[in-house]
Order: C-alpha cells, then structure tokens, then sequence
C-alpha cells in the first residue's frame, strides 16, 4: 500500500490582480530621491496655495512607510507644522525609508512652464520632465508628487480610518489612497 498526499490546495487569485501584479510590484521614486533633483527640491520647499477657508481642521497629513512596511500617519494643521513632521520621519532613515506629504484639502497640478518656441505662442511643459519615468509613474495632485496608481481594494493603509465613498475605480495612490480618477494626471 502506497501512501500518496493529497494535493496541495492554493488559494485562488483575483484574475483582475493577477493581471496588474507587475504594476504592484513596481514602487515610485522615495522622496530621498527626489529631493537630490534641485527643481523638486525647490518645489518642495515653496508653501504651497492653500485657501483660507477650507472646511478641514487639519489639511495636511504626513504618511511615513516604515522599512518593514507599515505606514505611519500624521496630520496637521499647516504646512510648517506637517514639513516638521515629516523632517522627523525623512531623518528617521533606520525605521522609515520613504515618506509622503499629502494635501487633503486641495489638488496641485503639475508645475508648468512656458515654452514658446514662436513669438505670441504658449505651449506648457512640465518643470520637471526628465526627472522620472513618465510612462511608469504618474503624478499625484494630492501627494505633490510622481506615484504609482494600483489595483486596491478598500483595504488600503490610508483608507482604514475614511470611507471609502465608491469603488468604481479600484486604481489608487500608493500614497495617499485617492482614485487615479480623482487625483491622477489631469
């Protein structure tokens, strides 16, 4: 008599993530790197616009992702305080290695500049092309930043504490959790 175990049983993938696995794999510049460029340092330094009148307490929230990757959360009330913040998290290199400021109350676009190739001819282009992959990471108006938008239910680490208000677009910041329809590229 022979004995034979039975099959090993695996669990069965969502067909839609198994699709995008290699976009989950893929994570977006940390911000390390992209404060060596010195136009997003730059950028990033500027306080950005912010109306007076906004309906939050707290407008901006600092998310730190931990080296063994969970994510830690901050909120504050304004820019000076959420930067101190995130200075804390961003020298933290032994327990962080990357860390995100996200704006919840207003979108950013792209920072723009004029090139006119043609007297009386406006053409934009982004201040920072050339810096990162545009094919692979998109920019987030939320984050201020290049990211990746993945397939993500409504697990997401920045989804815990909000609602989340519809699923119809499971494509999400790496980040901040804002649907690629909300908050992506314009």
């Amino acid at each position: 008599m022979s004995s034979t175990s039975p099959p090993i049983r695996r669990p069965r993938q969502d067909p839609v993530r198994a699709r995008y696995a290699p976009l989950e794999a893929m994570t977006p510049p940390t911000l390390h790197e992209l404060l060596s460029y010195p136009t997003y340092k730059t950028y990033f330094r500027r306080i950005p616009p912010m109306p007076s009148i906004h309906l939050l307490n707290n407008p901006w929230q600092v998310w730190a992702l931990g080296v063994t990757g969970g994510w830690t959360s901050r909120v504050a009330k304004s820019y000076s305080e959420a930067y101190r913040e995130l200075k804390k998290f961003y020298l933290d290199r032994v327990n962080y290695k990357d860390v995100c400021l996200v704006s919840r109350a207003v979108l950013h676009n792209e920072p723009m500049k004029v090139v006119s190739p043609k007297k009386g001819e406006r053409i934009f282009t982004p201040i920072f092309l050339g810096l990162w992959d545009r094919h692979l990471f998109n920019w987030c108006r939320r984050c201020r930043r290049p990211t990746v938008f993945r397939y993500c239910s409504e697990y997401h680490h920045a989804l815990k504490s909000a609602p989340v208000i519809t699923s119809d677009e499971p494509f999400r910041c790496y980040y901040c959790g804002a649907r690629k329809s909300f908050a992506g590229s314009y």
